[in-house]
Order: C-alpha cells, then sequence, then structure tokens
C-alpha cells in the first residue's frame, strides 16, 4: 500500500446562487457560514493544504475568508460553469506538482459531509487515481484525484464536470460510502431542509 503525500484541498465556491438569489457561501450555519464551515472541516484533515476558488460575490466573499490562511483564487469566468473553476483550482495545485500527492474537491455548500468521510476518501487513495463519493447509488464529490489525472483536470471547462475522467481511469477507481445525504444548497427550500439536518452535523 502507498503512502498519501501532502494533499492540496480544492473548496469551490464560484457560483452565483442564482436559484437562491443570494450568496449561499454567506449562509448561516452553526453560527458561521456554509463557506467558513467547509474550510473548518479542511482544517481538521491531516497533511492538507486549502485553496478555495471564488467568482460570483469574489468581492463580498474575500474579506470573509482572507484571513483564514487558504489560498484563494479568483475564477474570472465563473458564469461559464462549475468545470472551469475547477479546472481554476487545480492548476494551483498541478503549478506546484512537487508538492501534492493528491486533490480533495469539495463544494461549499454541502456541510453534511462529514471530516471523517474526507479522511477515508484520502486514506482509500492511497491504491487508486480517483475516489468518489457514494450516496443512495449517487456517486459524486467529494472526490480526491490523484495528481497523475491533474493534467486532465485542468482542462475541464463549462458545466462539464469530471465524470468524462472517471470513464477514462474506471480501472483505478474507488468509492467510499457516506451515512449523510449530499444535500446541495441551491434553494431556500433546500438551505430550511439543511437547518432540520444539521443536529447530526459534528462538523
Amino acid at each position: 500500500m502507498q503512502t498519501v503525500g501532502k494533499v492540496g484541498v480544492l473548496i469551490i465556491a464560484a457560483g452565483g446562487s442564482k436559484r437562491l438569489g443570494k450568496p449561499k457561501q454567506l449562509l448561516e450555519y452553526k453560527g458561521s457560514t456554509l463557506l467558513q464551515h467547509s474550510i473548518d472541516k479542511a482544517k481538521n484533515l491531516h497533511n492538507a493544504e486549502i485553496a478555495v476558488v471564488l467568482g460570483a460575490y469574489y468581492d463580498e466573499l474575500y474579506p470573509v475568508i482572507e484571513n483564514e490562511g487558504v489560498h484563494i483564487i479568483k475564477n474570472e469566468n465563473w458564469s461559464n460553469g462549475q468545470g472551469g473553476s475547477i479546472a481554476t483550482g487545480v492548476s494551483y495545485f498541478a503549478n506546484h506538482q512537487d508538492r501534492f500527492s493528491k486533490v480533495l474537491i469539495m463544494l461549499s455548500d454541502m456541510p453534511l459531509v462529514k471530516v471523517s468521510h474526507l479522511g477515508n476518501l484520502i486514506e482509500k487513495s492511497k491504491d487508486t487515481k480517483i475516489v468518489m463519493s457514494k450516496y443512495d447509488g449517487f456517486t459524486g464529490v467529494p472526490a480526491v484525484f490523484d495528481q497523475m489525472v491533474f493534467p486532465e483536470l485542468t482542462l475541464l471547462e463549462g458545466n462539464f464536470g469530471a465524470k468524462s475522467i472517471v470513464r477514462k481511469n474506471k480501472h483505478s477507481f474507488g468509492s467510499v460510502e457516506s451515512r449523510v445525504p449530499f444535500l446541495d444548497v441551491d434553494t431556500e427550500s433546500d438551505y430550511l431542509k439543511l437547518l432540520k439536518l444539521s443536529k447530526e452535523d459534528d462538523i
């Protein structure tokens, strides 16, 4: 079994929250915000360095996290889709590939995912190129990618995520079952549902 070197944690927080009508990254959650909560979870991971991709609401979000000790990346083309934000963020880690063996990609609006689950993803990535989260038959982020696929990740664009990369590397793919749902916050009803479920979130 291989060991995992330094892990880059990439938090995608660039979206425009169009359906919600306000920056969901700043929604209150457990006395903090969704974005801050994601950063706090990432800080609990061993031997990890955090980068946050901002786009829409950059001017509002930057001052909130500028002193958090994270690398802040601005995606000028955030409106083109999440694929471009992933590419922009992974490019930072790819340019420092001598320091990072893996990248863990997570979203800023999925606070129910537990630190223990993120750690399990990293642990399983010792033996494979790609490890994705799985819940109720659905696979997706958070996910860990080996540096061998960094070049492919940096080419993503538009609304296309990493599924094409997963298909090409299906011989070296794994998943970790999550005990909590992949609830992301896109609407006010999502947020209200999150608040009801939040009692089970232990950070």
